[in-house]
């Protein structure tokens, strides 16, 4: 099978667009951090280094999400098996929580993700 230059054109553009869609996701955001908190109904976008709590209503009840000295972490919710405060607290670009039961999910955004760990297990 010869390729002609069309097949090149294509070939060219397909490895450039992966690149840049690498770039684009892997480099992050230059501005600060935030929590992003999703919910079934509502999206809520608060500065990672403002404190506050946030009530998020979801189908099971209500999920209590807790924003303190540059963390951010699930401490109450009405699911059952209580991963998503088990998670713990969250403070790099890339991390997230999710309570799954009550469709609740919280996620750090902006900034660098500086750890080099892309996922830790237990």
């Amino acid at each position: 099978m010869r390729f002609k230059l069309f097949d090149y054109i294509i070939i060219f553009l397909s490895i450039s667009f992966t690149v840049a869609a690498g770039m684009y996701v892997y480099t992050g955001d230059e501005g600060p951090l935030r929590v992003r908190i999703r919910s079934a109904e509502n999206v809520y976008v608060f500065p990672l280094d403002e404190d506050r709590e946030v009530a998020v209503e979801g189908p099971l009840g209500t999920t209590y999400v807790h924003i303190h000295d540059g963390h951010a972490a699930v401490v109450e919710s009405p699911c059952q098996n209580k991963l998503c405060i088990q998670a713990g607290e969250l403070d790099e670009n890339g991390e997230w929580s999710a309570c799954m039961p009550n469709k609740v999910f919280v996620q750090i955004e902006g900034g660098q993700n500086t750890s080099g760990v892309d996922v830790t297990t237990y």
